[in-house]
């Protein structure tokens, strides 16, 4: 492994309390360590502030920085003003009692915690205060002249908007004019979500679903953005806290390529360019092979609950251009069952099974890979999302040829599952490790292979130390997907 290098770290961070107070250098003079984390499959990040125990008249900094005070920390490398690192509100202002070790003795400290911005997708809620029963709540949302209870909110006809139209609608109107209007009435500084949404017009919205829906901000985005499928997060930017719901980037392991049926530019997609990290800057790693963690071995499967004879059944789809194997499910005898598909199409050549006759026909209910099912066994993915539609007829071909694509995008990222690896790499602090993308790591650092080696940045932790206006900082980045890559 190359030496591990040396940087100049520079931090800064400044608060405004709900009061009014806004406080900059006294609080960088007690400022001891910054402690943040972030992941992909959290609504919000956290972030931790630790103080040197100093109380003036106004307190300690447990008392000067009180619940909902938006704090801005910025980290770099080198001179100049840095980046932003991560912005937030404070949950939780505390003491604590340090015991290092002799001559120091014991040390009294102050620990300040919050999360990101992300906080208000979770706290904020949609609410329809007049459904409380639900029979209501359905009538009034969905019947022709009814209240049309979340499009009345939006602003937005939800019957005709496509999923991205809807999405801005979501975070300009009851997002950035709501929860963060009302924020900055006391709080000036707060910014607005920035949405970034990348979601193919493609995909229709089934808004029977949609109408009465109620929880919290967050949970409305991952309804929309559907894991492993889809992915939403916020990603601190300088113009502000950038909203991201987007096709999930995950990469086949044999070729590396993206496989979506929209295919298009990495960045018309959504998806952001690749974090390159060499050898001198990795000081430790802990990766391991997946092994059957996320294997599934058995694809999505959709209630029919359209169906004129009022029944539920499941909808099984399972395409590939190779030979696909089904079972008897009487007798458990194995066949053969070939599936022809054109590069770049999923919606032609599957067996379409849109009766519970058809789906009751031995052998096509459903397919799977009886050798990785014998081993792992068989696991279902139950999409909950409102892209494929239930409204057609005994679900229409629209909506068929949807569920084919979701799973052919299933097979080409999840067959291989066993081989990809996933772990820790403990690294130097930089600003552009930032999760939702992939980190590219120097040939010879993480394997013996004369090539690179490739992760996708599921979550980012950082430590910085301060000492003395020094400052040391240290990045864990979480990685899953690794894999060396061929060209």
């Amino acid at each position: 492994m190359a030496q591990v290098a040396q940087y100049r770290v520079q931090v800064d961070v400044q608060a405004w309390t709900p009061q009014g107070a806004y406080y900059h250098q006294d609080l960088m003079g007690d400022l001891k360590t910054i402690q943040t984390s972030k992941t992909t499959s959290q609504p919000y990040g956290t972030f931790a502030l630790t103080f040197t125990m100093r109380e003036d008249q106004g307190g300690s900094w447990a008392d000067k920085l009180p619940f909902r005070t938006y704090v801005e920390m910025r980290a770099g490398i080198g001179n100049g003003t840095p980046p932003i690192l991560m912005r937030g509100f404070v949950d939780a202002p505390g003491q604590t009692l340090q015991m290092p070790a002799y001559p120091q003795g014991p040390q009294r400290e102050v620990t300040v915690s919050g999360r990101d911005m992300g906080a208000i997708l979770a706290d904020w809620q949609v609410l329809y205060l007049w459904g409380i029963d639900p029979m209501s709540t359905y009538l009034r949302a969905n019947l022709p002249g009814g209240s049309d209870a979340l499009s009345h909110q939006l602003g937005v006809d939800v019957q005709q908007a496509d999923p991205n139209t809807l999405l801005s609608a979501f975070v300009n109107t009851l997002v950035n004019q709501g929860a963060v209007g009302g924020l900055q009435a006391v709080m000036p500084r707060v910014p607005a979500f920035v949405p970034t949404l990348t979601i193919p017009n493609a995909y229709q919205i089934n808004f029977l679903s949609l109408q009465p829906w109620q929880g919290s901000y967050s949970n409305f985005l991952d309804y929309f953005a559907s894991p492993p499928w889809g992915e939403d997060f916020v990603l601190d930017e300088e113009a502000g806290p950038a909203l991201i719901v987007r096709q999930t980037p995950y990469k086949n392991f044999t070729t590396g390529q993206y496989p979506l049926r929209y295919n298009g530019r990495p960045e018309a997609l959504g998806f952001f360019p690749d974090v390159m990290l060499a050898a001198g800057d990795v000081t430790a790693h802990d990766i391991t092979i997946n092994g059957a963690n996320q294997l599934y071995t058995y694809y999505s499967t959709t209630p029919d609950l359209a169906s004129s004879l009022g029944q539920s059944y499941a909808q099984f789809f399972y395409v590939s251009q190779t030979p696909l194997y089904y079972v008897n499910s009487q007798d458990q005898t194995v066949s053969t069952h070939h599936v022809t598909l054109p590069t770049g199409s999923s919606a032609q050549g599957v067996q379409e099974q849109t009766s519970p006759s058809q789906a009751q026909v031995v052998g096509s209910n459903p397919y799977y890979d009886v050798a990785k099912a014998k081993i792992w066994g068989i696991r279902p993915l139950q999409l909950t999302t409102p892209w494929v539609s239930t409204l057609q007829q005994t679900f229409g071909p629209d909506a068929q040829k949807q569920v084919a694509d979701m799973n052919t995008w299933l097979y080409a990222v999840f067959g291989d599952n066993d081989k990809f690896s996933a772990g820790t790499i403990t690294c130097h602090g930089f600003p552009s490790a930032k999760v939702g993308r992939y980190v590219v790591v120097e040939p010879g650092t993480i394997t013996s292979d004369p090539n690179p080696w490739e992760g996708y940045l599921q979550s980012v932790d950082s430590q910085i130390d301060i000492y003395s206006n020094n400052a040391t900082w240290t990045m864990d980045l979480g990685v899953i997907r690794g894999r060396v890559r061929t060209s």
